[in-house]
């Protein structure tokens, strides 16, 4: 009896044994089939965030940049501008909308324009 039982009890713990590492095995392809699709769609996340980040940051470069050549005084008259103030003659500068397009403008004395070959100086209002 003592053999039939032991038999019987070795059986059946081989038999637990094999099926037992059956599944552990079959756990572990699963689990190696959802790490390697964990990585990819984390791969695919990073790539997505970065994309997100340059467009923000190229959108944001574009706006500045933008914003600069639409409201920041036009350089080109620093040149002339400067060679007044270094005459002596100081006035008043500013930035008026024409339409839909900003200019330079000077302040100046409305009752005393008109002159000039075409009438059309004005004398500055001095600061």
């Amino acid at each position: 009896i003592a053999e039939q039982t032991h038999h019987t009890v070795s059986k059946s713990l081989n038999t637990g044994l094999q099926e037992g590492t059956a599944e552990l095995i079959k756990t572990a392809k699963a689990l190696g089939h959802l790490k390697n699709s964990i990585e990819s769609t984390s791969d695919q996340f990073s790539w997505k965030i970065i994309t997100i980040i340059l467009g923000i940051f190229a959108i944001l470069m574009l706006g500045i940049i933008w914003l600069f050549s639409v409201y920041i005084k036009p350089l080109e008259n620093i040149p002339q501008i400067e060679s007044l103030r270094q005459q002596g003659i100081q006035f008043d500068i500013g930035s008026c909308t024409v339409g839909e397009e900003s200019k330079p403008c000077v302040r100046v004395m409305k009752k005393q324009c008109g002159y000039g070959k075409n009438g059309d100086f004005c004398v500055i209002d001095p600061k």
